[in-house]
């Protein structure tokens, strides 16, 4: 084990290249060559890195390099510099800042603010503005909202804990010990006065020590890090909060003085280190930085000093008199008091004393670690919970503080189909694909199928683009993280994925249940976004943590992989679709590998259905559920959630509203019009059709086409989306504001056609500006700066988002998909597009495409007869054995997906490809099962002719027509669905129910009711409404089990109801009246 502690100590760098860029460059570049030099001569890697104010000199106008933020900008690229000269290269998480007085944005002071802070003389006023927060201290913090901002954009998080006041409590593990690390805050009083504020700056001190003391992770010992010695406070301050400091941190290192220098206290072992600055002027004496390593075997350190000599141009060692050596390192000999503290209290909960000689090793005991595993366990949960416990609205930001919004509370769950069980069936029916789905296939609450993750333990989720996956994932992880357990008398209610037979179904008391259905809530949750995972390889077990909470300290030495091999973790990777073709093999082989060493664990995995082959997951023992699309009662919930959540921004704006009426009225609206409701299949399209039906004075889009192009232009053309409270905006907003929606929408396209292209779903804002600077140029924007727009496009469009450090993508890829597809219109590449036809990720593209009008266009006709050119006309085999059943399968996949071109072209003429519908419409139609059913309700009115039900189908293919009717919805095909209530099966009447208001009209079900008192068919479990059954006044019991039914009202007129039976949050209800 490692007994060193090294660490790098910088400040000062004053980024600004019109004013002293030509000068800093020669000083800067020398020293990340220092560093190499001091990494090669004396192995001095740091563990940390500290950088103690004055990234920025401060904003000095709004031409290129003068305003703030493009300052911070040139400070992160310096900052990235040094991270990189080592190697390895030092992780960004291991960087720590604090503000100092230049990094205060000066033109944000007011006059009266000076003046109020000036007025002050007690010490206790100023703690107590400082710690209320409220809306004068907003205002006084305010002057460093760039570099707040600064810390959000470029990954800083980890800085961002205590975002109020701009200070954080952090630690990390090294060297077998944890390092506790305050980051303080002495700027926010500056105005950026200079020497001028000597003794009269304000800071609240002891109120920042004892915030962060309690914040800090448990530690061995902390550094202390701000940007001001403590002799720059006012004497209200001075000297109290520098002994205050003294007690509680052995170093303190602080920079703004421009001075390399070591303080030591020989009693108490205590340290005070500042650093020169990296940047002062090339001719400055002031120029410099530190190294310190710390020995705990032999109780010392010592402090490398590195200084700038302008006449040679490079940096050499800083000699002090009886301080140092020649090569400039100063040995602290004063650390033994603390070190050996340090090391006593270690050693004591090993029941032992050491002693200087015995130069014992730090080792941190078993039950140190024990303490330290199950606090970091606690944190990260919180953190996890914390940071992904909010509702996510399309066309809303809702405030992270409204808990009643929160993801845990408005989440409206979604319905999962075992697609395993046509697989179980094709073998019993020895693999007649056309007898698929002979048997019932009922859909389930996802909670409920995770509920069963403790039978496999491994589910793939598949779904279409904006179906939910990424939002199913963020719940399941935020209710494992709260770790709310399931109880046992819970978890017996819950059904299992695949269903026992069809009599079990309504929940009688006979069922059986797996005893541990629900534990996938005690696992600690980590999820992996495939998108962010380079050439497709998986990030390292350890690395899993930062993934969602990367703000919090190192967990302790061995945490991941104890996990991991306890069978503790949740472990869920987004978007097998969203990794390159190309890559995906990789991906497939480090998950693999991942579950082979670690096969405890539950894993989950989401992606788009023509991504992957299923029989591939199948193969490593996953269970395969199919995502729904929503079903009415969920599609009015989710849009009464969706207008709370407006109605909650609207008050944080201050523009309350009841919108109740509203969500009324859209409602009715989309039942009157099953063509726009048809939109509303999906959480995404359904979040975008209640914000334009909001924002366009009630006016709805009627195709996916129409309903992407309005949302574009409600997002980019709306010029207060984002109230933007950056003065270092202006100029980013002022060269936005000169691009018309033409060109802003143009930018869009281009980087969606890149991305498509490129076959990613995230791209560096480096390829970004290379992109937009062409389109800028294209439309005769010269003077327009791409990194400007760029930035602009995130902040305001809403469409484009930051996915990681320096990488942007998407808000979501069905945009992503729209917009590309008008690029391959407009330059009239038909031939990429159908060269791609096979590939999943490009068929959202190609649907687009050929929807996109285009009046006297044959672009669509030639698009879909190149996708006919693809497409075997010839009827699937019955298949026997696997192999045969998997080519039967992508051939009908082919089939299906010339169809859905077919309907959705906007414009076709070209008699073959019309007769080739025809025939094909012939041979896929009835659908054979309730996947077909789903696949081909999205082709929409065009295939109603084909679903007249006719003799000699079977009970399946019925089955299949009523869904696909049902999800059509139009006048039309709730006329054909008047033909199937006579069916005699239970199979087509248990698909009914979920499109019939009255079950009484469905003869089968009034039939046994009137028989035998009780309902043939299980109840489905998104029911919310009993009216469906209030004229089945001859049932005498009914099972409720697993239902969202609250509201039993509607049961009123069952007066031979006896026995009503229900499964509720708290348990078993059982009502009854014999």
């Amino acid at each position: 084990m490692a007994q060193t502690l090294t660490w790098l100590h910088l400040s000062d760098i004053h980024a600004c290249k019109p004013r002293t860029g030509w000068d800093a460059k020669r000083v800067t570049d020398t020293l990340c060559k220092d560093l190499k030099k001091m990494q090669e001569r004396y192995g001095l890697r740091p563990d940390l890195i500290f950088f103690t104010g004055d990234a920025a000199f401060g904003h000095i106008g709004s031409g290129e390099g003068k305003s703030i933020a493009e300052q911070f900008r040139e400070a992160h690229d310096f900052l990235t510099t040094v991270r990189e000269s080592f190697q390895p290269a030092i992780e960004q998480r291991n960087l720590f800042l604090v503000p100092g007085n230049h990094d205060v944005n000066r033109n944000k002071i007011s006059r009266f603010e000076k003046q109020a802070l000036e007025s002050i003389s007690s010490l206790d006023e100023i703690t107590s503005f400082v710690k209320d927060a409220g809306i004068e201290w907003q205002r006084i913090i305010g002057r460093l909202d760039d570099y707040a901002h600064f810390l959000e954009t470029y990954g800083y998080d980890h800085l961002l804990t205590g975002r109020e006041h701009l200070i954080y409590a952090d630690a990390r593990e090294v060297a077998g010990l944890r390092v506790g690390i305050a980051g303080f805050n002495s700027a926010w009083s500056s105005s950026g006065a200079g020497r001028t504020e000597a003794g009269r700056l304000w800071m609240a001190g002891r109120f920042q020590l004892e915030t962060l003391l309690q914040k800090l992770p448990k530690n061995d010992f902390a550094i202390a890090l701000l940007h001001h010695p403590t002799n720059w406070l006012v004497p209200e301050e001075n000297p109290t909060f520098g002994r205050q400091l003294e007690r509680d941190f052995p170093f303190v290192l602080h920079g703004h003085e421009h001075q390399d220098f070591v303080r030591s206290d020989a009693s108490t072992g205590h340290t005070v280190i500042s650093a020169g600055a990296c940047h002062e002027w090339s001719e400055s004496k002031n120029n410099g930085y530190n190294f310190v390593q710390l020995d705990f075997v032999n109780r010392t350190g010592k402090v490398w000093l590195r200084e700038y000599d302008s006449t040679g141009g490079g940096w050499i060692p800083r000699i002090i008199h009886n301080r140092t050596d020649d090569s400039g390192c100063w040995i602290l000999e004063h650390l033994t008091p603390w070190m050996e503290k340090l090391c006593s209290s270690v050693a004591a909960k090993k029941n032992f004393k050491p002693t200087v000689e015995d130069n014992i090793p730090i080792e941190i005991p078993p039950e140190s670690k024990v303490d330290r595993a199950e606090d970091y366990e606690v944190r990260y949960r919180k953190a996890v919970a914390d940071k992904l416990d909010y509702v996510q609205l399309f066309g809303i930001d809702v405030p992270r503080e409204s808990k009643e919004y929160s993801l845990t509370v408005a989440y409206v769950s979604l319905n999962l189909s075992d697609e395993d069980e046509e697989a179980i069936e094709a073998e019993e029916l020895e693999g007649d694909i056309n007898e698929l789905t002979a048997r019932d296939q009922t859909t389930f609450p996802a909670e409920q199928v995770f509920d069963n993750l403790c039978d496999k333990g491994r589910l793939l989720i598949r779904g279409v683009a904006g179906s939910g996956k990424t939002t199913l994932l963020r719940w399941a992880a935020v209710q494992s993280a709260i770790n709310e357990l399931v109880s046992r008398d819970t978890a017996r209610q819950k059904l299992p994925l695949i269903k026992p037979s069809l009599s079990k179904l309504d929940g009688e008391p006979d069922t059986k249940f797996s005893d541990n259905s629900g534990d996938w809530r005690e696992k600690i949750p980590f999820i992996i976004r495939l998108r962010d995972c380079t050439n497709g390889q998986l990030p390292r077990p350890g690395q899993f943590p930062l993934l969602l909470a990367k703000e919090l300290p190192d967990p302790p030495a061995n945490w991941i992989d104890d996990i991991l091999k306890s069978g503790r973790a949740l472990v869920m990777f987004d978007g097998v679709d969203e990794v390159p073709q190309q890559a995906r093999d990789e991906t497939m082989r480090e998950i693999r590998q991942l579950m082979k060493t670690y096969p405890d664990n539950y894993y989950v995995v989401t992606t788009r259905p023509e991504a992957v082959e299923r029989v591939e997951f199948i193969g490593l023992g996953f269970v395969s559920a199919r995502v729904e699309p929503m079903t009415p009662p969920d599609r009015d919930t989710f849009i009464d959630r969706w207008h709370d959540a407006m109605e909650v921004r609207l008050r944080n704006w201050n523009e309350a509203a009841d919108l109740r009426a509203l969500a009324k009225r859209l409602k009715q609206r989309l039942e009157a019009t099953p063509a726009v409701a048809r939109l509303t299949s999906n959480p995404l399209l359904c979040a975008v059709v209640c914000a334009l039906h909001r924002a366009r004075n009630e006016n709805l889009p009627e195709t996916p086409v129409d309903l992407c192009e309005k949302l574009c232009e409600m997002l980019l053309d709306r010029r207060d989306k984002e109230r933007l409270s950056f003065e270092a905006q202006k100029l980013i907003n002022e060269a936005y504001g000169q691009l018309e929606f033409r060109v802003r929408k143009g930018l869009l396209s281009q980087l969606a056609f890149h991305m498509v292209s490129s076959g990613v779903s995230a791209i560096t804002e480096a390829e970004a500006d290379q992109q937009i600077a062409e389109v800028l140029g294209s439309y005769k924007h010269f003077n327009i700066k791409a990194c400007d727009i760029r930035r602009a496009l995130v902040e305001r469009s809403g469409i484009l988002q930051e996915s990681s450090e320096q990488r942007i993508e998407f808000l979501h890829n069905t945009l992503k998909e729209f917009l590309a597809a008008e690029r391959f219109v407009n330059i009239g590449d038909v031939q990429i597009l159908a060269n791609n036809t096979d590939e999943a990720s490009w068929q959202p593209v190609i649907l687009f495409a050929v929807a996109l009008p285009r009046d006297g266009s044959r672009f669509a006709t030639e698009l879909v007869r190149a996708v006919l050119e693809k497409t075997p006309l010839n009827t699937p085999s019955k298949a026997r054995s696997k192999q045969d059943q998997l080519e039967a399968a992508k051939l009908r996949s082919k089939q299906f997906f010339f169809l859905r071109c077919y309907t959705n072209a906007y414009q076709l003429n070209d008699p073959e490809i019309s007769q080739a519908f025809a025939q094909l419409s012939e041979q896929l139609l009835p659908p054979q099962n309730l996947t077909d059913a789903t696949v081909l309700a999205s082709c929409g009115e065009a295939i109603i002719p084909y679903l007249k039900k006719q003799t000699g189908w079977k009970a399946a293919e019925r089955a299949a027509c009523v869904r696909t009717l049902g999800l059509i919805g139009d006048q039309r095909a709730r006329d054909l669905l008047k033909e199937f209530l006579d069916d005699s099966t239970l199979k087509v009447a248990q698909e009914l129910v979920s499109f019939v208001d009255d079950w009484s009209q469905i003869s089968v079900i009034r039939q046994h009711v009137e028989e035998d008192e009780l309902l043939p068919i299980s109840i489905p479990r998104k029911l919310h409404d009993l009216n469906s059954l209030s004229k089945l006044t001859n049932l005498t019991s009914l099972y409720l089990s697993g239902t969202q039914v609250s509201d039993v009202s509607a049961l009123a007129n069952l007066t031979n109801l006896t026995e009503l039976k229900s499964f509720q949050n708290a348990g078993e209800r059982y009502f009854s009246s014999g």
